[in-house]
């Protein structure tokens, strides 16, 4: 009957009944679906497969692990080096004040000097002077 009616019909109406009819055909699956248990319960191939996924997830996470290990481990050195900047900083202002402390009060001059924190001063006083004749 189908067929009667796409004989009879023509121009826009039996493109459309053209159509419907191969999209009839594709939606209906054939009566027997395949049977692929069989192939993958008795197959090596899969379980190779399953093997190489199983390996790779772990590797994953093991990569995963590490890289958090060494983040934590990045956090925790951005930390001291921070702290140990801001030491730096702190004794640098100290020393300044130090020195000019000193301009006024030269008595403070021998300890800046033992500490090699005087400004303006080579840092080892004792260097070698030349020979006299």
């Amino acid at each position: 009957m189908l067929r009667a009616l796409s004989r009879l019909s023509s121009g826009l109406t039996g493109r459309l009944l053209k159509w419907w009819l191969q999209k009839k055909t594709v939606d209906n699956p054939p009566a027997a679906p395949i049977d692929s248990t069989e192939l993958m319960k008795n197959s090596p191939l899969i379980t190779v497969l399953l093997v190489a996924v199983s390996g790779l997830a772990a590797l994953g996470l093991g990569l995963a692990l590490k890289y958090e290990m060494h983040v934590r481990q990045v956090r925790q050195l951005q930390s001291i080096v921070k702290a140990s900047q801001n030491n730096r900083s702190v004794i640098a202002l100290l020393v300044n004040e130090a020195n000019e402390y000193s301009r006024t009060h030269p008595g403070l001059d021998p300890i800046l000097l033992r500490f090699n924190a005087k400004l303006g001063q080579p840092a080892n006083s004792t260097a070698a002077k030349p020979a006299g004749k």
